[in-house]
């Protein structure tokens, strides 16, 4: 009901909505067990109640019934998406608009916060002859790409140093951690090997 009418529920109208006899005041006491359990929240005293993001987690994880989607519906959303496929933050925003059409709701896509989480891999890419792209993997399952550009000619054997002494230094590491100060201090390391 709340999410038909984003006001909160309360007993009285949630008996007159179920499809069988109980009392006001077991739903009430059932409500009251499910805010206990942080499922449920009560904006103020004289309120009904409303569900909490765990509530609704609850809901999406083991009570919705879901529809399969079928081979055509797979197959147009796969051509939707199939131009964004490798750019994670155009992919993003290709499944709100998808989202969004299907549903003629409005969509909001967004990646985990990322608070928290560690260095998982780095992988490194050659675009050219002077620059490669970093690929930082995270353990919330983010994916952030930087290119750099290096005065200097790069090779496999280089970016294979670059994979093994950045995995070995940064895997673990909060990503919080990571910021440019820590490759400065690097660069002297580099031009050593480099000579």
């Amino acid at each position: 009901m709340y999410v038909s009418t984003g006001e909160p529920v309360g007993s009285k109208a949630l008996c007159d909505n179920l499809d069988f006899a109980v009392s006001s005041a077991t739903v009430r006491n059932e409500m009251s067990d499910l805010a206990e359990m942080g499922l449920l929240d009560q904006p103020h005293t004289s309120a009904g109640r409303v569900p909490t993001q765990m509530g609704y987690r609850v809901y999406i994880d083991t009570l919705m019934k879901r529809k399969p989607v079928t081979r055509e519906e797979k197959r147009f959303l796969d051509s939707q998406l199939l131009s964004s496929a490798y750019d994670p933050e155009k992919l993003l925003d290709g499944v709100s608009r998808v989202l969004a059409a299907a549903t003629r709701f409005a969509a909001v896509s967004t990646t985990p916060s990322g608070r928290g989480a560690n260095i998982r891999a780095i992988q490194f890419v050659q675009t050219s002859r002077r620059t490669a792209m970093v690929i930082l993997m995270t353990s919330a399952g983010t994916m952030k790409t930087r290119v750099f550009h290096c005065d200097f000619d790069l090779s496999q054997e280089i970016l294979r140093v670059f994979f093994r002494v950045f995995n070995e230094r940064l895997a673990g590491m909060p990503v919080s951690e990571v910021r440019p100060p820590l490759f400065r201090i690097w660069r002297p390391r580099w031009e050593k090997w480099r000579s």
